[in-house]
């Protein structure tokens, strides 16, 4: 299964995991922690693993599995991770004979798909009863937000094919201090 995504998996982790993403990241992961996982042993489902940097925090406690399309990513996520069943799968259309406890989709990876219905049906096949779907997803009212708190400059190139070169600018004043994120993909 080819993927665009592998085109990325080389650098994601070094420069599309930027520093303020870990911190959130770190305290959204702690969240689920006290929130969804009290319990050790529970079966957990990443699906859109990517490198595997959110499934990494929980395979110390709990049974853990991830599914991703890109080969390329999931290779250095078997890397990190040694105790996670990893599979090369769609999340639009995984079959695992499986049920979860929690399948999270986390960095937005809903935003990658116009068929998020198939993801929601998929999910559903896969969770337990009780079990709990855990993702993030930018609305309109959230990008809204965002931009309205921040000056943010996009600019995307078409390339060669169907490549695409983005260019995002994010600028946020905080108090008199002014952070600046530089987003070249």
């Amino acid at each position: 299964m080819k993927s665009e995504y592998d085109k990325i998996a080389h650098f994601y982790d070094d420069h599309l995991f930027f520093q303020h993403e870990k911190t959130y990241f770190n305290k959204f992961i702690q969240f689920i922690s006290q929130q969804f996982l009290i319990n050790d042993g529970l079966k957990i489902l990443d699906i859109a693993c990517g490198t595997g940097n959110s499934i990494a925090s929980f395979e110390d406690r709990h049974t853990c599995y991830g599914i991703d399309i890109s080969t390329k990513m999931l290779n250095i996520a078997r890397s990190k991770l040694k105790n996670t069943q990893l599979h090369l799968s769609d999340f639009r259309s995984f079959k695992l004979n499986e049920k979860f406890d929690i399948i999270l989709c986390l960095f937005d990876s809903l935003n990658h798909t116009k068929e998020i219905s198939l993801v929601f049906k998929s999910v559903r096949k896969h969770l337990k009863e009780d079990g709990f779907f855990i993702f993030d997803y930018y609305t309109k009212y959230g990008l809204d937000v965002c931009i309205a708190s921040n000056t943010t400059n996009i600019n995307v190139q078409k390339n060669k094919g169907s490549e695409y070169k983005w260019n995002i600018n994010i600028e946020k004043t905080i108090s008199s201090i002014t952070e600046l994120s530089l987003i070249h993909i």
